[in-house]
């Protein structure tokens, strides 16, 4: 059910001709990733599965971190930088899963 009253869209479109993984990289990572890099995209909910991709943008700014993975350890109080990696094509996992991302370093 829908409505003037409803938050919800009533139908939500996506291009999935190209997949993408947004990743927050912590202030001390910052600074060596590079686009071009290569990373490896596993998720939680997919044992097994490894997705692979590449950084194809860094934004140029640090902001405070907003996404917690809950892990002990994890730290808070830092800042980050989004950089966005397109998947392969043979990427299986579901638009809006949670992933984790390795980036290889240089």
């Amino acid at each position: 059910m829908t409505g003037p009253d409803k938050d919800l869209p009533l139908i939500v479109l996506a291009d999935t001709s190209r997949r993408r993984a947004v990743a927050e990289v912590d202030e001390f990572d910052a600074l060596s990733i590079q686009v071009g890099q290569k990373c490896e995209i596993t998720a939680d909910a997919a044992p097994g599965v490894v997705a692979n991709g590449t950084i194809v943008e860094i934004e140029p700014r640090m902001n405070p971190k907003q996404r917690y993975a809950q892990r002990v350890g994890e730290r808070k109080d830092t800042f980050s930088r989004r950089v966005w990696i397109d998947l392969d094509a043979n990427a299986d996992l579901p638009i809006g899963l949670p992933v984790d991302v390795l980036i290889e370093a240089n």
